[in-house]
């Protein structure tokens, strides 16, 4: 595959991700605030909004876990895992973004540890 080709097919997988989560946060969100059901979630479960989605993508690492092990999806495909996965984590990126809160998050203690590995002080 040339890098032309793979931008292509990103762009095609880019679409079809924006199509799904345009039809979940319809199904599962309120108009007024898309992540609505995450904080019902946090709420619920008396959690951060932030540990929810770390908990949808712990699950989605799960499933593929049994998937790569041998195990044969009943309902849907390893694709449409790596996709729920890939929307999740784009989701956090979105609700941790200072451009979504107004006041931008504080890392945490394993955030800041992995920014100072990296040269990055914060």
């Amino acid at each position: 595959m040339t890098g032309e080709e793979m931008v292509k097919r990103f762009e095609a997988l880019a679409s079809y991700k924006t199509n799904i989560i345009r039809k979940k946060n319809n199904d599962y969100a309120k108009e007024q605030d898309a992540f609505s059901n995450f904080r019902f979630c946090a709420d619920f479960a008396g959690i951060s909004i932030e540990h929810v989605f770390r908990v949808f993508i712990a699950v989605k690492v799960a499933r593929l876990q049994e998937l790569f092990n041998g195990k044969l999806p009943q309902n849907e495909s390893v694709s449409d895992t790596l996709i729920d996965l890939a929307n999740y984590a784009d989701l956090l990126n979105m609700y941790i973004s200072p451009s979504y809160n107004t006041v931008e998050p504080e890392p945490s203690e394993a955030e800041r540890t992995v920014l100072r590995r990296a040269g990055v002080r914060k």
